[in-house]
C-alpha cells in the first residue's frame, strides 16, 4: 500500500506537530518524548538527546532501515542496532525498535503530565477502564527498561492487541499510533482530557529566600521558580519528595536516584562536614530548594515535570515508585549517560 505521508506537506505536518508538543511542559520536558514516521523502506525517527521543540529549527530526525528492523522484529531479535542511513552520524533514539514494532505509520511517544499522573499509581488500570474514551484500544506495558527491554514488553501486549491506537508504559508514558498527524491530535487531545485529574492545588508560598554560604568558598542559591519552591516550602510535597522521588525514567536519569533533603540548615552544615562531594541540588524543609551550579534546562524541566506530577497526586494515592534494582538499572547504562551528556 501506499504509504499515508510520503507526501512532504505531511513531514512538514509532523514536524509542526513535534515543535507545539515540544513546547508544551506538560507532554513533553526537555529531551524527553519521541516522533517517528515510516516511509516506505526507512522510518525517520528522532536523534538520541535532540528536543522535539526544535523540530522546525533543527535536522533532528534520523533515518533507520525499516527493513532491517521489520526483519529482526520477525525474528524476535530485538536487541539490534538499528542502521542509519543516507551517510547521517547522528545516533537514534533508543526507543527506535519499539517505534518500528508499532504497526502504524505515524508514531508519537510522549511524557504526558496528565497520563503519567496516572501511570505511576498502583490502581490506574481500573481507572483507566472506565475514563478512557471507549473509541479507542489500548493496551497497558508493565514497567519496562527503556529500549531493548521496553520494546520486548510492548511486543508482547500487540500479541493481544495488535494495533492499539494507544500504548500505555507503566510509570512512563503514552505511546500513540496512527495515519495521520491529525489522528494523532485526536487520541492525545481526547485521552488526556478524558485523564484529566482533579487535583488539590499547594497553596503557593512565595517569600525571599536567600543564597546558603557553606563555607568560605561555596554558595547554594536558590532556584528563581516560586512552583519548584513549593517542593521545600509546602509540608505535604516536601514529605513525598523523600517517598515518591524516583516515578519514571527520565526523572531518576536527570535528578539522581534520590533527593538530597535537609531538615534544617544545621543539617547542611553537618552534611558538608562530613562529605567531600556537595550534591548540586538540595531540598531544606521550610527553607528552600537549592542548587551548586548553573542548572541545565534539561534538569529544570525534570524538576517541573516532577513538581506537575508530584502535586496530582492526592492524600491516599498510592504511588508506585521504581525499586533500587531498576533504579540502578537505568544509571549504569551507556545509552543513556549519552542522551545526557548530549541533551542541552
Amino acid at each position: 500500500k501506499k504509504m499515508i505521508n510520503s507526501s512532504l506537506n505531511c513531514v512538514g505536518d509532523i514536524k509542526k506537530f513535534c515543535s507545539k508538543v515540544g513546547k508544551d511542559k506538560l507532554l513533553v520536558q526537555g529531551a524527553g518524548g519521541n516522533v517517528s514516521w515510516k516511509e516506505a523502506d526507512t522510518m525517520w525517527i528522532k536523534a538520541s538527546g535532540t528536543w522535539l521543540a526544535d523540530a522546525l529549527e533543527d535536522n533532528i530526525f534520523v533515518p533507520v532501515d525499516l527493513i532491517h528492523l521489520k526483519k529482526a522484529i520477525s525474528e524476535k531479535t530485538l536487541y539490534i542496532t538499528p542502521m542509519v542511513m543516507h551517510g547521517k552520524k547522528e545516533r537514534p533514539s533508543i526507543e527506535t525498535i519499539l517505534h518500528a514494532l508499532m504497526p502504524q505509520d505515524i508514531v508519537v511517544h510522549l511524557h504526558a503530565v496528565e497520563v503519567l499522573s496516572y501511570l505511576v499509581r498502583a490502581n490506574y488500570i481500573e481507572e483507566f477502564k472506565s475514563k478512557v474514551p471507549s473509541q479507542f484500544s489500548w493496551v497497558n506495558v508493565e514497567y519496562a527498561r527503556p529500549g531493548e527491554e521496553l520494546a520486548k514488553a510492548v511486543y508482547d501486549a500487540l500479541e493481544s492487541v495488535p494495533q492499539p491506537d494507544v500504548v500505555f508504559l507503566q510509570n512512563h508514558g503514552i505511546v500513540i499510533g496512527a495515519g495521520s498527524i491529525k489522528e494523532v491530535e485526536v487520541i492525545l487531545a481526547k485521552v488526556c482530557n478524558s485523564l484529566k485529574v482533579s487535583y488539590v492545588a499547594p497553596e503557593l508560598i512565595d517569600r525571599m529566600i536567600a543564597p546558603i554560604a557553606v563555607n568560605a568558598s561555596f554558595i547554594y542559591n536558590p532556584i528563581q521558580n516560586v512552583n519548584l519552591q513549593q517542593l521545600a516550602l509546602n509540608e505535604r510535597l516536601f514529605v513525598q519528595l523523600a517517598e515518591n522521588w524516583a516515578m519514571y525514567p527520565d526523572h531518576v536519569v536527570f535528578l539522581g536516584a534520590k533527593p538530597f533533603t535537609y531538615e534544617s540548615v544545621y543539617d547542611l552544615y553537618q552534611y558538608e562536614k562530613e562529605q567531600q562531594i556537595l550534591p548540586q541540588l538540595i531540598f531544606i524543609k521550610n527553607i528552600g530548594v537549592f542548587t551548586k551550579d548553573e542548572v541545565t534546562p534539561a534538569v529544570m524541566e525534570q524538576l517541573d515535570c516532577f513538581y506537575e506530577v508530584l502535586k496530582r497526586q492526592n492524600e491516599g494515592d498510592n504511588v508506585n515508585t521504581l525499586s533500587f534494582k531498576q533504579i540502578e538499572h537505568l544509571l549504569n547504562w551507556e545509552a543513556e549517560e549519552y542522551r545526557k551528556k548530549i541533551s542541552k
